[in-house]
């Protein structure tokens, strides 16, 4: 990355974290919070990283206009993409209702360690689920989870999950 392409990326974290940590100083321990959640999406856009986002039109729940992952270069079985993120949130049945009447599209999972539902966000969301899936999740600690790719997935290959 050259020094006008990290002026262009120090702009626009200015932008978007400073310039709103001093609109909101009294919600500090949110802004970090948003601040590092936000460094954890920007991960896919640096050069180093193995995959990227591109746009998905396979799902009418997204009104096709959803977004899925697909590897840079080619994958060795075992490889863990750290840039693949998921953060956990243990959820009521109540509130998991409440979701389905907003109409809002999140991924609801059930972990083999409880039975509880759990709201899956941050950038795990965008891997396309398959029945026979090139890639695993694997738990991070207590509420993070991120994922191993199974098998040689080569440039291009959709990431995938059962």
């Amino acid at each position: 990355m050259n020094w006008k392409n990290l002026c262009d990326l120090d702009d626009l974290v200015k932008i978007l974290l400073v310039d709103q940590f001093q609109l909101v100083r009294k919600f500090k321990n949110r802004v970090l919070v948003f601040e590092n959640f936000f460094k954890l999406y920007l991960e896919f856009f640096y050069p180093a990283s193995q995959v990227q986002i591109v746009p998905c039109t396979r799902y009418s729940l997204d009104k096709k206009q959803g977004v899925t992952v697909i590897a840079k270069k080619g994958l060795e079985a075992g490889t863990i993409l750290h840039c693949v993120f998921g953060l956990y949130k243990t959820i009521s049945p109540d509130e998991e209702k409440s979701l389905d009447n907003l109409g809002l599209n999140f991924s609801i999972l059930t972990t083999s360690s409880s039975s509880n539902s759990k709201v899956l966000l941050g950038s795990i969301a965008f891997i396309n689920h398959d029945c026979d899936p090139n890639a695993e999740y694997i738990s991070k600690s207590r509420e993070r989870v991120s994922l191993r790719i199974l098998i040689i997935a080569s440039h291009y290959y959709f990431v995938s999950t059962h």
